[in-house]
């Protein structure tokens, strides 16, 4: 166990004034200036190896999760380490950059492992500030995942560079919202939550969709451990990606509608990011999908280890929340 009691707490407050603005507002101590660079090691698909976009169907008959990421490993990747740069002083555009750090103070009677207290006060403080940041005309907030490094029952840090979704996502959507019935609990909840707001068949075909996800951590200290790095979205090809199919996710089944995500291919061009030091105030915001994207070209994001982290300092604690955006079709890239 961490020796917590040696790490300093957060004790900055913000004012209500400070609230839900850019990036180049939130707060840049000298520390965090002084960090350049660093290198780190990431997890990558290998370019030669057979193509199996249903190796998640497989693993998932395996009981041992230890022994399901052993062959996973070994199955498709292969570690490359790469330069992450300190991006807390760029000018960023979720709709250019592919993702934007902001600042927006945690409601603290949020409580994470309550389900209803995450949907109920939560999910519509992330959606007003996804308003704010698109202009959208529509957003809900449809899922969250709850991860803290070495609890039981708990996932940990996703070591793996990858995008969440492919550009089949859209028309996925659109296949769930004409299902009479879906198998998978979760996914017909999702589908629930978009039909409540009043999306529907014929307004997607006529819109724009985005798929931001709003990621922050949860502790009280400085995130070191497994903090997540983001990959500029004007450094990745089409070519980079690799499809795979995942049929089930966080424990749930998705054997009727499986989701179909992007692993990556290394590249020397891609522009790896991270935030030092983030405290639970401030958010990465990761557009994860964009119909009018041709070529495809999404945020690829990982977990990785900082080298400069201390080995005992506390285990990180995070959450992340997916939020559709609808905007007209021809709406600019903002």
């Amino acid at each position: 166990r961490s020796n917590v009691s040696k790490f300093q707490k957060f004790s900055y407050t913000p004012s209500a004034s400070s609230a839900s603005v850019h990036s180049s507002s939130v707060r840049i101590t000298e520390e965090h200036r002084m960090i350049q660079a660093i290198q780190a090691d990431f997890n990558y698909k290998r370019r030669k190896v057979s193509e199996n976009k249903n190796i998640f169907q497989k693993l998932q008959h395996i009981d041992d999760e230890s022994k399901r990421r052993e062959i996973f490993a070994q199955t498709l990747l292969e570690v490359k380490r790469k330069t992450v740069r300190n991006a807390r002083n760029r000018k960023l555009s979720v709709f250019e950059n592919g993702f934007d750090f902001v600042r927006d103070p945690l409601d603290p009677s949020v409580d994470f492992y309550d389900e209803k207290s995450v949907m109920n006060t939560y999910y519509p403080q992330i959606e007003r500030l996804c308003k704010r940041l698109t202009g959208a005309d529509t957003v809900v907030a449809y899922n969250h995942v709850v991860r803290e490094e070495g609890k039981e029952n708990v996932i940990g840090p996703h070591h793996l560079v990858h995008n969440d979704y492919t550009p089949s996502y859209k028309s996925r959507i659109m296949k769930m919202l004409n299902m009479k019935r879906i198998r998978s609990e979760s996914e017909e909840q999702i589908i629930k939550r978009f039909r409540d707001r009043g999306i529907t068949i014929e307004r997607l075909r006529s819109s724009r969709i985005c798929v931001l996800n709003f990621w922050r951590s949860r502790s009280e200290y400085k995130l070191k451990k497994s903090p997540l790095a983001v990959c500029d979205a004007r450094t990745v090809r089409e070519s980079d990606l690799s499809p795979i199919n995942l049929f089930q996710y966080n424990g749930k089944n998705l054997e009727d509608t499986p989701l179909e995500i992007c692993l990556a291919h290394n590249s020397e061009s891609h522009d790896w990011n991270y935030f030092p030091d983030m405290s639970k105030d401030e958010i990465i915001v990761i557009r994860t999908y964009d119909s009018s994207l041709h070529p495809y070209t999404p945020t690829l994001h990982s977990a990785f280890t900082d080298p400069t982290c201390p080995e005992d300092y506390p285990m990180r604690m995070s959450c992340e929340v997916r939020v559709l955006c609808v905007l007209p079709s021809m709406a600019s890239r903002m």
